[in-house]
């Protein structure tokens, strides 16, 4: 008769494997989570041994990493970092460069003559339109449209989203 040693992580659901691992308390806001919770796939039962422990390895390794001023610091700008070069590919995807509208054309910002004072131009526009106190009157219009149409048709008129 073999024993069975419990490997720790190691959940079987179904038959299925995977590892779950709760993220500690300090470290969940860097992290962006609060658990690791990896399916190990359609594999046997000794690899999902393997794959469960080189998992537990690896965040045991960054747990430690994270207890260090310098490792958490570390962790940190490489998160900054990994943002960055997000935002960079979400950019490239899209024509390469920032855009900014002038008047009804797109125009990259490095093109811009003021690009701060068009910032702030657009950013006053913005309190402008929000410091109204009564709404455009194409929005008076679609609103009302909405209500004639729902008794028209005798149905619920339903949830309603107004802007601020």
């Amino acid at each position: 008769m073999t024993t069975e040693k419990k490997v720790k992580y190691l959940k079987i659901d179904r038959g299925r494997h995977y590892y779950p691992r709760r993220v500690p308390d300090q470290f969940r806001e860097l992290l962006g989570m609060s658990k690791w919770q990896m399916p190990c796939g359609d594999v046997s039962c000794a690899k999902a041994v393997q794959l469960v422990v080189n998992w537990a390895e690896e965040h045991d390794d960054l747990l430690a990493e994270l207890k260090t001023p310098e490792g958490y610091d570390a962790v940190e700008v490489d998160n900054f970092r990994l943002e960055d070069m997000t935002a960079e590919k979400f950019t490239e995807r899209f024509g390469g460069t920032p855009f900014n509208s002038n008047g009804d054309v797109l125009v990259p910002f490095e093109d811009l003559s003021k690009p701060l004072m068009t910032a702030l131009e657009e950013v006053a526009k913005l309190d402008e339109y929000h410091s109204k106190e009564k709404a455009p009157e194409h929005e008076v219009l679609q609103l009302q449209a909405t209500i004639l149409r729902a008794k028209r048709e005798g149905s619920k008129l339903g949830k309603i989203k107004l802007t601020p």
